[in-house]
């Protein structure tokens, strides 16, 4: 373990237990001063923050002896994620495939013995239960089996659940990290993008990953430039993905290796790291505008994990393992290891001795940047940890123990020092004026927090006013002087609309596409869209294009349907565009839902980190005015209130009217008639043109860019009932909050009058007794306070570090 880990976490437990040690002389005193009245009230107190079986101490020395590293891997297409979690755990048990497994989450604890759990999921067609000492390539088999299996089995039943995955393994993870001995390490595994549509694995990876380190790897080997742009939109992807701030998150640029074929490397290298480097920075600041500062510093890292892999596996005491290892790093990484080694070696690779082997293995580590990667996920983790682990320790042990403790203490103290009539009647008086006065400070601030966010009241009568109130929240936020200084931070709340008419302009996009020129759905967004939706919309557009509509997808054209054949055509493609209409709008929806899913998220934090702050102004300002009487708001209540599932309705119609109309058609009668310069004996033949009127049916087929300018047109109504929900609920925050802050401080003072009147009924305090005993109890009161107020982790942090 790390010293600065070491140092911080021990401080944090010192500091609780000086809190502790203040609580129980001070417990000591009071309960020797005080009627018997008090004690079981002083009891319940101490049991909550003191007792031995179950308190808010004994959680907090148990979680902090017992903390919790939780790694979330993600990344691009052909990224080796699955490649990573490998060399992350030393050994080949994720299966490596070329297309893409998004298959369910997988899970690896570290344990010294290896087992494997797969849970029965609903209709599942694939082998579950539990297994133990596995090898490593059973663990690998049963995995891609039942991925196999899910990926097939979805096509007949699109509504399969997704399976998931649970390892125990002694991963050596364990050992390269400097963490507390008892520390739990895990490494969750996350699908792509893709897995965002199902249910299974959003619920997991919405739940869990905000709360990781997270690892991103990137395919840095791609070369075609629309390729990589895709890549680089899958980047912010994956990082809205996972929820928590880019300072957390380590980047790592895989196949790093693919340089060294050019005739320039490493200057081809250091170039292509440079510019990708930058391009993720530059996507990631304009669509994560408020962690602009964490971007710039962030962690990138180079690596190569296949060979990086080879590099454990040769060292293995295992000889099948080290052997295969040896064979596949000279077939596909000779590069790396280098005609000067390769040279010395029997081509039976069998034959290798320990000496070889230790030279091949260090020229990969070496050169696959293993040694950099694992130094610098040691110090990402170093870092980072105490930020992961110990806020909420902290804030669990203040709001579950320590403050209560404080509070009481300070409210029975002041309430003994007022208890003599005269006294008593003065503060009385003074708790009304106090009353009055946080009422008042109360209010003015609630007016301050709720002003911007009533100028969306009534918004919405033009699209002007809509995107203008949505565009200036958090400017006229910023205007409100105790605001000033927020920044950025703030930008999620008019940010989130962006995304989203990006995503519905996309999706529409690449249907368009898709009708004219054929290709694929590549939309992004349609990744958040389940299976069997995605087949539906998939299924409607090759019924077009087999129904001919690529004849109209340029320029459209009017189609007149003279026999039955054509309009049993006509019918059909407008059958078919209705068709696909219905199905593209249960996609969009989708689409919308999942957009504001992971868009409100931001939303969410931007709104806490305004809360955190309103909270600590008025805070500071409820002390000023009352600096005895231990007010102290509790972070619970900055809790969001729930939005609600919005799922506006979307109606797109694809179809086209059909018009009974009528054509002429011609045709030849044959007519002969004698003539008098044949003698009246001859006859001439000619064809005489006959006009009959017959019905037909026709129609303007649409182009694909017509659909694509109507469906955004018919989109907005579901667009603007997004808009009109994330204003009310933006209300119902600021409602919320200070309706809390209100009850809170009307609890606090309304308990404090109550120990007053308790207080003045049963204590006659003489001035000795005030000035020996009651005034140096206030004052052991206050500093222990201070010492509560001073277990802050970020000035823990700063001391200890370095």
């Amino acid at each position: 373990m790390s010293q600065d880990i070491q140092r911080i976490f021990t401080e944090v437990e010192n500091r609780a237990k000086h809190v502790v040690d203040c609580w129980r002389q001070l417990r000591a005193d009071m309960e020797s001063q005080l009627p018997e009245s008090y004690h079981p009230e002083i009891q319940a107190l101490s049991q909550k923050l003191e007792d031995p079986d179950n308190s808010a101490l004994q959680t907090l020395l148990g979680e902090l002896s017992q903390p919790t590293l939780t790694l979330a891997t993600t990344g691009t297409t052909s990224g080796g994620k699955s490649s990573l979690v490998n060399f992350l755990c030393g050994a080949e048990i994720m299966p490596v495939a070329v297309s893409e497994m998004s298959a369910g989450v997988v899970t690896i604890e570290y344990g010294p013995k290896t087992v494997l759990v797969i849970p029965q999921t609903p209709d599942a067609t694939w082998e579950w239960g539990e297994w133990q000492g596995l090898k490593d390539s059973e663990i690998q088999r049963r995995l891609h089996d039942v991925m196999l299996a899910f990926i097939d089995g979805r096509k007949e039943r699109p509504d399969l659940a997704c399976p998931q995955f649970y390892i125990r393994y002694p991963f050596r993870l364990h050992s390269l990290l400097e963490l507390p001995s008892n520390t739990k390490i895990r490494i969750l595994d996350l699908p792509g993008l893709a897995s965002m549509g199902d249910e299974g694995n959003r619920e997991i990876i919405t739940s869990q990953a905000g709360q990781a380190l997270c690892l991103v790897t990137y395919n840095s080997a791609e070369t075609d430039q629309q390729k990589i742009n895709k890549l680089l939109s899958e980047v912010v992807g994956e990082v809205k993905k996972l929820g928590g701030s880019p300072d957390r998150m380590l980047f790592i640029l895989n196949r790093i290796d693919v340089f060294r074929t050019d005739n320039t490397w490493p200057a081809s290298e250091k170039r292509a790291t440079t510019q990708t480097v930058d391009s993720i920075k530059s996507q990631l600041k304009e669509s994560l505008v408020e962690y602009k500062e964490e971007i710039e510093a962030l962690k990138v890292v180079k690596l190569s994990t296949l060979p990086a892999l080879f590099s454990l596996q040769i060292r293995s005491a295992e000889t099948e393992i080290s052997n295969q290892a040896c064979t596949r790093a000279e077939k596909d990484f000779s590069r790396l290891i280098g005609d000067d080694i390769l040279k010395d070696l029997p081509r039976n690779q069998e034959r290798w001795q320990a000496y070889d082997r230790q030279r091949v293995a260090q020229r990969l580590w070496l050169n696959s940047y293993g040694s950099q990667f694992d130094e610098t996920l040691r110090k990402h983790v170093e870092e980072n940890f105490p930020q992961l682990v110990l806020p909420q320790l902290i804030t669990k042990f203040k709001e579950e123990g320590a403050n209560a403790v404080v509070q009481w203490g300070q409210q029975t103290v002041q309430a003994v020092l007022n208890s003599s009539q005269e006294k008593y009647e003065q503060e009385v008086t003074n708790l009304n004026l106090i009353r009055d006065a946080l009422n008042q400070s109360l209010e003015e601030s609630a007016r301050e927090l709720k002003r911007p966010f009533e100028n969306l009241v009534g918004a919405g009568s033009s699209e002007f006013e809509i995107s203008d109130a949505v565009e200036t929240l958090p400017d006229k936020i910023r205007e409100i002087p105790r605001y000033q200084n927020l920044g950025d931070r703030l930008q999620p709340i008019r940010g989130w609309r962006l995304p989203l008419q990006q995503n519905l302009n996309e999706c529409f996009e690449s249907v368009s596409h898709y009708l004219e020129s054929g290709g694929e759905l590549d939309a992004l967004a349609f990744q958040s869209v389940n299976y069997e939706q995605m087949r539906k919309l998939d299924k409607d557009l090759r019924d077009l294009i087999q129904l001919g509509y690529r004849d109209f997808a340029k320029n459209g054209g009017v189609f007149e349907a003279k026999t039955d054949r054509e309009k049993t055509r006509l019918r059909d493609l407008n059958e078919s565009l209705n068709q696909l209409g219905d199905h593209l709008s249960r996609v969009i929806e989708k689409v919308i839902v999942q957009t504001c899913e992971t868009e409100f998220r931001r939303t969410q934090k931007a709104l806490l980190y305004l809360f955190e702050y309103h909270l600590s102004e008025v805070q500071a300002e409820v002390t000023k005015i009352a600096p005895n009487y231990g007010i102290k708001f509790p972070s619970y209540r900055l809790s969001l209130v729930d939005a609600g599932e919005v799922i506006p309705k979307v109606r797109l119609e694809s179809g086209f009217p059909i018009k009974s109309t009528q054509y002429e058609e011609y045709y030849q009668v044959e007519k002969e008639k004698r003539v008098w310069y044949k003698l009246w004996i001859g006859k001439k033949r000619w064809q005489e043109t006959r006009y009959e009127t017959r019905p037909s049916d026709t129609a303007e087929i649409p182009s694909a860019e017509e659909l694509l300018t109507n469906w955004s047109a018919q989109s907005r109504q579901a667009y603007d009932e997004v808009m009109s929900s994330t204003y009310q609920w933006f209300l119902r925050q600021a409602d919320s909050l200070n309706t809390s802050l209100v009850e809170t401080n009307q609890d606090i003072l309304e308990r404090y009058k109550e120990r007053l009147d308790a207080a003045h009924a049963q204590i006659e305090l003489n001035q000795q007794e005030e000035e020996q005993i009651w005034q140096p109890l206030k004052q052991k009161l206050e500093d222990m306070n201070q010492q509560l107020s001073s277990l802050k982790l970020s000035e823990i942090i700063n001391r200890n570090q370095g």
